[in-house]
C-alpha cells in the first residue's frame, strides 16, 4: 500500500494556496486555503471508501453496486440543520463528539 500523505500540512496547504496566485492577499489565501482543505478532505474520504470496498471479503458484491455504494456514502447529506460533505464525514464526527463528552465525564468521575 503506498504510504503517501494524504493530508499536507497547514503550511503546505498556504505554500500551495501562494503558489496558485503569489499576489493573492491575506483574505485570498486565506479563501484558497479552505478550498483546499475540502478538496483534500474529499480525497482523503474517497481513498477510504475505495478501501473498504476492495476488501477481499465484498468481492463478490459487482462492480456496479460497489459504485453506487461510494456515490451514496461520499453524497453530501443534511441531519437537521447541519451539512456535512457526506455520510463518513457525519458518522465520524457524530461519535467523536458523544465520546468526547463521555470520557471528560467518566474522567471526572473517577
Amino acid at each position: 500500500m503506498d504510504k503517501k500523505k494524504i493530508i499536507p500540512s497547514s503550511a503546505e496547504i498556504v505554500e500551495e494556496a501562494n503558489k496558485s496566485n503569489p499576489e493573492a492577499d491575506i483574505n485570498e489565501i486565506h479563501s484558497k486555503t479552505f478550498e483546499l482543505i475540502k478538496k483534500y478532505r474529499g480525497e482523503y474520504y474517497k481513498n477510504k471508501v475505495k478501501i473498504l470496498l476492495s476488501r477481499d471479503s465484498l468481492s463478490n458484491i459487482p462492480e456496479e453496486i460497489k459504485i453506487k455504494i461510494e456515490k451514496e456514502l461520499l453524497k453530501p447529506i443534511k441531519v437537521g440543520d447541519k451539512k456535512y460533505s457526506n455520510f463518513m464525514e457525519e458518522t465520524s464526527r457524530r461519535i467523536s463528539q458523544t465520546f468526547q463528552g463521555i470520557s471528560g465525564n467518566i474522567a471526572e468521575l473517577c
